[in-house]
């Protein structure tokens, strides 16, 4: 096999060996978009990252599957690897590939609940989950704080949007773990994370975490990550069966968020929306879902307007309003 090997290497010019090598880096295959990306961002690259890869798949080096992924068979990647080592390129091309996933799945400055909403983001992320594992466990095997801390923040999140709670626990509790500076990715990483404790019914550590997220918060002075700790603390609130607490705690939460005119402010109204909703105070909840509807309007995000339409549907219909119901339901298909 490694005869085989060496000899079809061997067929490539200098820049389709080295973008060969490059490659078995990926693991689980990759797009043509990541490729590019990949290939702008390595130190010294030459050659169109097209034209290469093209050829690549020409002399059957790389696959090309039928939902325009590419993959090379595992012998194969591993030979790259060998090559990769060979060539002294390890740490090169291990920084790039990390380079590529902190700046595809970063998430904005702005989300300080840690909950991405982009569909193309997330479906990027799904399909390239392997890649993501890897980067990070390369990043802890080769100390590379800053990449762990900060892709594993991401990466937690993101594991989190598509279901993956223990994952995303793992990743996020790992972050944590290798740095304890006051940043707010730090504090992104303590309001996913207390959220998922209590799915996973650790309530303590929940309760933990809530705390240190309010120590965080004060030492950055931050009146974003206070109202974070704040709506983190209704949830928690929420998780006792205090109702009444945990709506206090998500008008407060919402309140400091919109004296900064702050569209973060839609998480604890949504949620004091649902809460409300499933304890059956069908009033108040109708008043909280109007509330949502004007920061919808406020922020010009025709999903929040839509999403309070629909709530008032269903707490029209519970009411055994039927005419509210359709009409508010109509109303949201507009969205």
């Amino acid at each position: 096999m490694r005869a085989t090997l060496d000899w079809s290497y061997g067929l490539l010019d200098p820049l389709e060996q080295a973008m060969f090598r490059r490659l078995a880096v990926f693991r689980g295959g990759f797009t043509l978009e990541f490729v590019e990306r990949f290939h702008d961002v390595y130190p010294a690259a030459e050659g169109n990252a097209l034209r290469l890869l093209g050829r690549l798949v020409d002399t059957s080096m790389v696959e090309r599957s039928t939902d325009d992924r590419f993959k090379m068979l595992e012998p194969i990647r591993h030979y790259g690897l060998l090559m990769v080592e060979e060539h002294g390129e390890e740490a090169t091309a291990f920084s790039a590939h990390s380079l590529v996933y902190c700046e595809a799945f970063r998430l904005p400055e702005s989300d300080v609940f840690g909950l991405p909403t982009n569909g193309r983001m997330r479906h990027q992320f799904i399909m390239h989950m392997d890649n993501v594992r890897a980067a990070l466990n390369r990043a802890f095997e080769r100390g590379d704080r800053a990449t762990a801390v900060e892709l594993g923040v991401a990466a937690g999140c993101h594991f989190y949007g598509v279901g993956h709670l223990a994952e995303a626990n793992h990743w996020l509790s790992t972050a944590l773990s290798a740095s304890s500076e006051a940043t707010p990715n730090r504090a992104r990483a303590l309001t996913r994370a207390a959220l998922i404790s209590g799915f996973l019914g650790g309530p303590d550590r929940a309760q933990s975490l809530v705390e240190e997220l309010e120590a965080t918060a004060e030492e950055l002075g931050d009146d974003r990550w206070r109202a974070t700790a704040i709506e983190r603390r209704a949830l928690l609130a929420l998780s006792r069966d205090d109702v009444e607490t945990a709506s206090t705690l998500w008008d407060e939460a919402a309140q400091l968020l919109l004296d900064l005119d702050d569209p973060e402010a839609r998480v604890p109204v949504s949620n004091h929306m649902e809460a409300l909703y499933y304890a059956g105070d069908y009033l108040k909840a109708d008043l909280v879902a109007t509330q949502l509807a004007e920061l919808g309007a406020r922020f010009d995000d025709p999903e929040l307007v839509a999403s309070a339409a629909i709530g008032r549907s269903f707490i029209a219909a519970w009411r055994g309003d039927a005419d509210s119901a359709e009409r508010y339901f109509a109303a949201a298909a507009e969205y």
